[in-house]
């Protein structure tokens, strides 16, 4: 690539772009220098929607519960169109096609074919599908961002990640030292607060990913700092937890990325898989669940496990989309079954949900795994911050989350695609 930039340098008069194989990739234009206004333009909207995902949403995340569901669309929306333009071809729809047909294409698109599917015969199809249309329309669209963006990034560009980490560590302080002061800047400061220090807890890892591609580990600890700093002084446990085990799986995964996966792999599996065995077997043994579990704990599993042979073929079909949530609400589920994401999974996807989401975690771990060594650690500790949120929150559904799940997702791409640059060219002269 680099031999193909001096050779168009060399001869700018060049009429061919298509001999050095770079027309896909909008790197002719920006190289030799042919920029029209189009091009300018959507150069500039791309650096401004990722300054918008990078920076400002993490920072605003602190003071408005809307700005990540409002600003994030808009950004990746602003994100394909802009590298569409510079890419000056349609190859977004190759890229999608191409991901499609791999495992964690399958596995997601079943996944979404599912959840639509169980609309049929959901008890609450009306708010099952609104908010199930609104996560496949987030997911989708950050989809399309991350197969969008260019297979070359600037640093000046993959530097956002890194400002966007400091600007909200330092806002986190700055809200939390105005509330202990008696000031109000945001209503209601807990929640806003404490979704602001989950999202910073997950856009961390990225920007540890491409200081580590730099060989900055100073700068890196700096960062880890400022940001544990920042999560502790937002007061929730969700962000400090799931910050903390993203760090220590970081710090296991430097030496050891394989057993690293592994073992995330295997808890998820026997987390996810081993739910309804253990409900089941709680009616059964009660004797040593006894002295497992606490009472309140123990009831609640005896009632899922009896929930499950009243109705075994539901384990199979799932009750609907979000039917548990609804159901607790409507007191259909009240002290029924335990709330959890695990037992909310099988209650409203059954087996096949599950099957797909074991298969899509499985698929990204194992990408985590091929991806360059410089981003393996921090990529295995980005899945496991975000097992650790999921298996402790009944929230995975919501739009911030997803939302959040997008700018670290196109963060990683980014940084992925910022490889290049930590290589030095062979000589031209050899």
């Amino acid at each position: 690539m680099i031999q193909d930039q001096f050779n168009l340098n060399q001869n700018s008069s060049g009429k061919s772009r298509k001999n050095h194989g770079l027309e896909n990739y909008g790197f002719y234009n920006q190289t030799v220098g042919n920029h029209g206004p189009a091009l300018e333009a959507a150069s500039l909207l791309n650096r401004v929607a990722l300054g918008l995902l990078f920076i400002l949403v993490p920072f605003l995340a602190f003071v408005s519960r809307r700005s990540v569901v409002l600003i994030v669309p808009i950004a990746l929306a602003m994100l394909v169109i802009a590298n569409t333009v510079i890419s000056e071809d349609l190859s977004i729809f190759r890229r999608i096609k191409l991901t499609m047909s791999r495992v964690a294409g399958l596995a997601a698109f079943t996944l979404a074919a599912w959840s639509l599917a169980s609309l049929l015969w959901t008890p609450f199809p009306a708010e099952a599908g609104e908010h199930l249309l609104k996560a496949l329309g987030t997911v989708l669209l950050g989809f399309a961002a991350c197969l969008s963006l260019l297979p070359i990034m600037r640093a000046s560009n993959l530097h956002l990640i890194t400002l966007g980490v400091i600007a909200a560590s330092l806002m986190s302080v700055v809200v939390t030292a105005t509330i202990l002061a008696g000031y109000r800047p945001v209503s209601p400061e807990g929640p806003t607060i404490a979704r602001a220090a989950i999202m910073l807890a997950f856009i961390i890892w990225p920007a540890v990913a491409w200081l580590k591609t730099k060989g900055a580990y100073w700068q890196i600890i700096v960062l880890l700092t400022l940001t544990a700093g920042a999560i502790i002084s937002s007061s929730s446990n969700l962000a400090l937890l799931t910050f903390g085990v993203g760090l220590g799986i970081f710090c296991v995964g430097l030496k050891l990325p394989r057993v690293t996966a592994w073992v995330l792999t295997v808890n998820m599996i026997v987390f996810i898989a081993g739910g309804p065995i253990i409900a089941v077997l709680s009616r059964n043994m009660p004797d040593i669940y006894e002295a497992l579990f606490p009472n309140e704990a123990l009831r609640l599993l005896k009632a899922w496990g009896n929930l499950i042979e009243a109705k075994p073929m539901h384990m199979l079909t799932g009750y609907g989309f979000e039917t548990s949530i609804s159901a607790r609400q409507s007191g259909m589920l009240v002290s029924n079954v335990i709330p959890g994401p695990v037992v909310d999974l099988w209650y409203d996807l059954g087996l096949l949900g599950v099957v797909s989401v074991i298969t899509l975690y499985i698929s990204l771990v194992v990408r985590g795994l091929n991806l360059p060594r410089t981003m393996t650690a921090a990529v295995l500790a980005e899945i496991a911050a975000v097992t650790v949120f999921s298996a402790t929150s009944s929230t995975i559904a919501q739009i911030w989350f997803l939302s959040s799940l997008a700018v670290a997702a196109i963060a990683f791409t980014a940084v992925k695609n910022g490889q290049h640059r930590m290589s030095r060219p062979k000589s031209l002269h050899a």
